[in-house]
């Protein structure tokens, strides 16, 4: 059975948003008392481990233009550069 957040983006966006610890730490701890559970995006990650996101669906994102490299980095929860590193992967496959 799947998270009822797992596919609701305004909570995802707005999870993206939140970059304050304690802030994220307060926000699960809701979610988990009231639904039981968190949506795998919001999943706490273990010690040293890498942060994994959908690269291609960030890069399609950015190449779909009229959005910044910034903007979606933050949607998928990763730093700018990480995805800029993925962009210029892409092209250089193209």
């Amino acid at each position: 059975m799947t998270h009822p957040l797992e596919t609701n983006l305004i909570e995802r966006a707005r999870w993206h948003t939140l970059t304050d610890t304690s802030t994220r730490a307060a926000w699960r701890r809701v979610t988990e008392a009231l639904t039981g559970g968190l949506p795998s995006w919001a999943e706490r990650k273990k010690n040293g481990a890498k942060v994994s996101f959908d690269t291609a669906a960030a890069v399609a994102m950015y190449n779909a233009g009229g959005v910044t490299l910034r903007a979606v980095a933050a949607q998928f929860g990763v730093v700018p550069q990480a995805l800029g590193y993925h962009v210029r992967k892409a092209k250089a496959q193209a």
